[in-house]
């Protein structure tokens, strides 16, 4: 919306001067942007101003330019009136009006101009009119009757898309709204509606209608194009005073892309709802992070002094079996080769929804297939146990309780089956149980043949015998 900003910025600051006493120039402020709507700061640039008399393409009555520079937030000040010009502004006749201005701009710093926009000169600038006529009037501004009905103008503001002008003839008004959202369906001509800014602040016309307002004095935040970040070293708290951590939020984090889906990261034990409330439990120091499709559908882990609990909906990613939690290998489909999360690779695990591990087996997936051996004969040098795990000083402070489990000893399956046994850099030794299956697989059916074979022995030894008993008693023996 170049033309409009640049323009729209101008009568701001020529509102400002309307009731000083009338000066043989006026203040004019600018935002630039350049072609791609991004502001241009601390850069260098070249403008130039024409006052044209009549209407937007009327005669030029004054041309000046100016070498000047944006500051950091794109801004440039100019006094109209000032510039380099070979004419004269005081010959302006500004009762004979009406007057716009045209703005162009060489980004590079020279004079080689790109025409930005056109805009009118309203009301306030022909208070320069003042000069001409303060010697036809009988009755001096401010004067000594205290009388303010007989003053100059006393004001003028921009009320929403009305412009307003105080006199001594009451307020005048002028509607723009025609200059707004009108016909063309044009975003880049509309005028840019802003309601108020106290003083040593400023404010920038955004690129979808609206404005930020900063203050000039303050360097804790920082804006470029779209981004706003802060460089201070501190804390950042939202809902409290003292916050003592880089961000510190009193209250729910929700984060959206559409109605009725989002994200939350809660310190508390319920979650409310467009389907009601979900109470997870009664603990204390909690943590939630959950999400929600539509009205009714989460998934999220909670954790509190007591327990974690994960849930889902159990529904089941598209062309995957139906389950409760997915273990994916990152590695799989990181994005730069593969990005999707259940390729034939990626999927490794999942929870179904009778609350079993399933795990994948695919024999399309393996290498180096090797038919386990000595199952039986492995598996007959190590025990089955039973066993309480030793309590942690906390527990046992706490008061808790061992449980007897069955198990195996790690040291001991590791001779026999190193491939399911995981030891840690502390020494601490760790079996994969569910790996035990195929050898107990193996094992059964080794075991199995031994007993094919030793039934297959003895039917043998049953036929010998057999025919010895026939031959014993044909002998009569």
């Amino acid at each position: 919306m170049k033309k409009i900003l640049l323009a729209f910025s101008a009568a701001l600051m020529m509102a400002a001067t309307a009731n000083a006493q009338s000066p043989e120039s006026f203040k004019y402020q600018a935002v630039v942007r350049d072609a791609q709507n991004t502001i241009v700061n601390n850069q260098n640039v070249g403008m130039q101003l024409v006052i044209l008399q009549g209407s937007a393409t009327g005669t030029a009555v004054y041309t000046e330019e100016f070498a000047t520079s944006t500051n950091a937030y794109g801004l440039v000040n100019l006094e109209i009136g000032t510039g380099t010009t070979v004419d004269d502004f005081s010959l302006i006749d500004w009762a004979n009006g009406p007057y716009f201005i045209e703005t162009s701009i060489d980004l590079a710093g020279g004079t080689s101009y790109s025409v930005m926009g056109t805009s009118q000169l309203m009301s306030v600038p022909y208070a320069l009119h003042a000069t001409t006529a303060e010697t036809a009037l009988t009755d001096n501004v401010d004067d000594a009757d205290a009388d303010p009905s007989n003053e100059l103008n006393t004001g003028v503001s921009l009320n929403g898309t009305t412009l307003e002008v105080v006199d001594a003839g009451g307020t005048q008004t002028a509607d723009l709204s025609s200059l707004v959202n009108d016909a063309d369906s044009d975003p880049t001509n509309e005028i840019q509606v802003i309601v108020s800014a106290d003083a040593g602040n400023i404010v920038t016309a955004g690129t979808d209608g609206g404005a930020y307002l900063t203050s000039a004095g303050d360097t804790d935040w920082t804006v470029v194009a779209n981004d706003q970040y802060s460089g201070v070293s501190g804390n950042v708290g939202i809902g409290t005073t003292t916050p003592s951590e880089k961000l510190e939020v009193v209250g729910v984090i929700r984060v959206s892309e559409s109605p009725n889906d989002e994200m939350v990261i809660n310190n508390d034990d319920q979650w409310n709802h467009s389907s009601g409330m979900q109470d997870y439990g009664d603990g204390g120091d909690h943590f939630m992070v959950a999400s929600r499709e539509g009205s009714g559908e989460s998934a999220g882990i909670y954790g509190d002094g007591d327990h974690v609990t994960i849930w889902s909906p159990g529904d089941g990613a598209p062309g995957q079996p139906t389950a409760l939690m997915y273990v994916n290998d990152e590695d799989a489909y990181n994005g730069a080769t593969d990005s999707d999360p259940f390729n034939n690779t990626a999927l490794k695990a999942y929870l179904n929804t009778a609350g079993n591990w399933v795990a994948a087996s695919d024999k399309n997936r393996k290498e180096n297939i090797v038919e386990v051996t000595n199952a039986l004969d492995n598996l007959m040098k190590i025990n089955g146990y039973t066993y309480n795990f030793k309590l942690a000083p906390a527990e046992i402070e706490k008061g808790d309780q061992t449980t007897t489990t069955y198990g195996v000893i790690a040291q001991e399956v590791i001779q026999y089956f190193p491939e399911i046994v995981d030891v840690a850099a502390d020494g601490s030794h760790y079996v994969s149980y569910t790996e035990l299956i195929p050898v107990l697989i193996e094992a059964t059916q080794e075991q199995q043949q031994l007993i094919k074979n030793l039934q297959e022995e003895n039917a043998a030894l049953k036929a010998r015998l057999d025919r010895l008993e026939e031959r014993m008693n044909a002998a009569g023996l």
